[in-house]
This record gives structure tokens, sequence and C-alpha cells, in this order.
């Protein structure tokens, strides 16, 4: 016997539903009413196997029928996805403008809340506060600080008396921050 189709990849009829509706053809056209055959040892009339070989072939035509509706319905619904992906967008964007990008009742409509962009003067101080003395902890230095920071001469080496070397770390100067001075206040020597 051929192997049942199972996955709905394609769409035409089965060796199965094929030997099926070609052994009813010929029982209706070859046989005669009164003819008993005797089938897996069940006695049984022309009409009755008929009957039988008609009920196999509607359930194989009921899935050969349901997998062209399931390809239709992928065609449908592919053909629809896009304009419906644009549409949701649509309408998202639409209830936000309607009730407001941070309201929390969005969030029944499936759509998450926007952070709000502005920050208060508050939110400001504090973060710059934060983030100074993260800078402390850490002992981070800005680009400017780095550049104020020269390295003078060599660092100084030291040799124990057992042979073995450390070194300290390179003499640094710190320069001070320059403040400008005030234009025109300055005094100019004539050449």
């Amino acid at each position: 016997m051929a192997n049942v189709m199972t996955k709905p990849g394609s769409i035409g009829p089965t060796e199965q539903e094929a030997e099926i509706v070609k052994l009813s053809q010929a029982v209706k056209e070859k046989l005669a009413p009164t003819v008993s055959l005797v089938v897996d040892g069940v006695s049984a009339t022309q009409p009755q196997v008929a009957a039988k070989l008609d009920a196999f072939a509607a359930s194989h035509a009921a899935v050969h029928d349901a997998r062209q509706a399931l390809q239709a319905a992928l065609k449908a619904r592919d053909a629809a996805s896009v304009e419906a992906r644009e549409y949701c967008k649509g309408l998202k964007a639409a209830v936000k403008q309607q009730l407001g990008r941070t309201n929390p009742e969005l969030a029944a409509f499936g759509i998450s809340p926007d952070k709000p962009l502005v920050r208060t003067t508050k939110d400001l101080i504090v973060a710059s506060a934060k983030a100074q003395q993260t800078r402390q902890v850490r002992g981070t230095l800005g680009k400017r600080q780095r550049a104020q920071i020269k390295v003078v001469g060599d660092p100084p080496v030291h040799l124990a008396s057992d042979g073995s070397m450390t070194s300290g770390p390179p003499p640094v100067r710190n320069s001070a921050a320059k403040k400008p001075s005030p234009r025109g206040s300055g005094t100019r020597s004539a050449t």
C-alpha cells in the first residue's frame, strides 16, 4: 500500500487515493450488484464494497479539499499581512496621540508607553551630582584634566640587597588650571 500524505505541501491526489477511485469505478462498472465477495474474511455484496470504497475516497477528497482551502487561506493571509501591519502601526500611533505617549492606559492596547524625553532641572542636577561622585570614587579624569598632568623625569628605581628591583611611580607635575585673564586688562609693552 502507498504512503498516505499527511503534510499539506502538495495538493494533488495521493497514490492511495487514485487506487481507491480506480477500484471503486471498476467495482461499480464490472461487478453485478448480486455478486458477493469475501474481503478480509468478511462477506460483502457489490453495493457494500462500493459504499466502503466511496467512504475511503470521500475521506481522501476531504483532505484534498482541506489542503486547497489551507493553501488559499495562507495566500489570503500573506496578502493581507502587509496591509494589516501598516494599519496596526497607524492605529497604535493614533491611540498614542489620543491618550498621550506616557499614559499607562496604553498597556491595555498592548502598547508600551514612551519614556519621558524632557528631563526636569531637578533630574539634571541629580544626574550631574551622581556622575561627579562616580568620577571621584573611580578616580577618572576628563580629557582636559589628563592633559594637565605631566610626567617629569624617570621613575625612581630601588635595588634591594637581595638583588630584587622595585620601581615607583614617575614624578608627576600637576599644573594648576589657568584662568584666562580678562581681555584688555593686561599691560602692553611699547616697542
